[in-house]
């Protein structure tokens, strides 16, 4: 890293200072000016910035489309392919997968973006990129293809290779609903970004993909949770979850009847009053819990949903 390497130098100088030091106290005059003449220290290149996640947000990326796409926080939306139309190029940063990293040979981390473009049509290209800052400004230095229609669960570096772990679409599958586990790990050399491989590691199921972790609700049919409040959370293990509600604590069954699909409760829990808006926080949690038929990943986050009544709701998760 540049930054240990530059800690490194300036340590070794401040050695050679205090030993010029040490010497310069035992000798003579002559000595002692020959000492000092030789502690003068050889100026130090300032080290390179780094990316920060709001310059990502602002970044210009090709490859995406025809044109640069240029980002204003997280997202961008191109001209009309035609006067007067509504398709138009649309694409967005999946802001919380969006990791860090020496990625390429220029000093300074770089990010590695995970972004959802479509245009026009019913699928949704994904795409990695590596943003870094190049002349001061935030700029995409190289981009490949994930996948259409791929759902990512998580994205990992690790020095110069990044890991994604996505849910695809597999062999004889509806482009809808695909159900295959993956890991692909691309590496950037020179200026191209490229996959290194591709590893299946199994069916999407809620044992895989959701067990093991705590889920904290971020959003309720994409409203973010109330500030104050706490909010809702799920773990699973076992054949059934648990978890606070807001300000009660909950537990009930669940049961994945197809990877992707899901049926929660009956769900029973302790019954504190609830203060403020928590309390109309964990009743609609705790109904739209009820109301869940499916699961999917969203920017590496976890999304329940179901219908209720006329009603579709969501809830969204983060671990």
């Amino acid at each position: 890293m540049l930054h240990m390497r530059a800690l490194s130098v300036r340590s070794w100088r401040s050695l050679v200072a205090g030993l010029a030091l040490v010497g310069a106290c035992s000798a003579g005059p002559e000595e002692k000016r020959v000492a000092v003449s030789q502690d003068t220290p050889a100026p130090v290149a300032p080290a390179a910035a780094s990316i920060t996640e709001g310059q990502v947000a602002g970044a210009t990326i090709s490859g995406l489309f025809a044109a640069p796409a240029a980002f204003v926080e997280g997202s961008h939306e191109g001209a009309p392919f035609a006067q007067g139309g509504a398709a138009r190029p649309l694409a967005v940063i999946m802001m919380p997968l969006v990791r860090f990293g020496e990625l390429d040979a220029a000093p300074g981390a770089d990010a590695a973006v995970v972004i959802a473009s479509n245009e026009g049509g019913s699928g949704e290209r994904i795409t990695l990129a590596i943003v870094g800052m190049r002349n001061g400004t935030a700029t995409g230095v190289a981009t490949a293809s994930v996948g259409d229609r791929t759902k990512v669960r998580d994205v990992r570096v690790a020095g110069p290779d990044i890991s994604i772990d996505v849910v695809e679409i597999g062999p004889g599958e509806p482009a809808c609903c695909g159900t295959q586990l993956a890991t692909k790990t691309y590496r950037l050399e020179g200026s191209t970004l490229s996959q290194k491989s591709s590893q299946l590691t199994g069916t999407l199921s809620l044992a895989a993909t959701v067990a093991g972790h705590t889920w904290t609700t971020v959003a309720m049919d994409g409203a973010p949770v109330a500030t104050g409040v706490t909010p809702p959370t799920l773990t699973l293990a076992e054949g059934r979850i648990s978890g606070t509600s807001g300000c009660n604590q909950y537990r009930g069954p669940i049961a994945e009847p197809a990877p992707g699909t899901l049926r929660i409760g009956p769900t029973a829990g302790t019954r504190r009053a609830c203060a403020g808006g928590a309390g109309d926080v964990e009743a609609r949690f705790l109904k739209t819990l009820s109301a869940t038929t499916r699961y999917t990943f969203l920017a590496g986050r976890l999304v329940l949903s179901g219908v209720d009544g006329d009603q579709m709701r969501s809830i969204t998760f983060s671990r």
